[in-house]
């Protein structure tokens, strides 16, 4: 296993942001950042690495659970990234008072 990775996810009302950081020793390192745009059609996840942007055209519906965007932007992940690097996948809950 290589350095472990951390993947925090932020997702919002009109967007979801997400890191991707490696952990070296004791410090996390960001080594890529994305976002999905909820008001651009068709519906795309940016990802950057320094100086490289990629658009991945996603074919999730959106819905106001978010499930199926959640889905497909971690298939993406997994499709680019070994599993067993990952030491945390998180999801920033803001909203939702007493229900969370």
């Amino acid at each position: 296993m290589s350095e472990p990775l951390l993947l925090p996810f932020n997702p919002g009302s009109s967007t979801i942001k997400c890191g991707l950081f490696r952990v070296t020793g004791t410090s996390p390192i960001r080594i890529g950042s994305g976002s999905i745009d909820f008001r651009s059609a068709p519906l795309s996840m940016h990802i950057s690495n320094g100086g490289e942007a990629v658009r991945v055209p996603l074919r999730a519906t959106l819905t106001d659970d978010l499930h199926a965007v959640i889905d497909e932007t971690l298939d993406w992940f997994k499709d680019h990234f070994s599993l067993n690097d990952f030491a945390l996948v998180g999801h920033r809950v803001v909203h939702g008072g007493d229900r969370f």
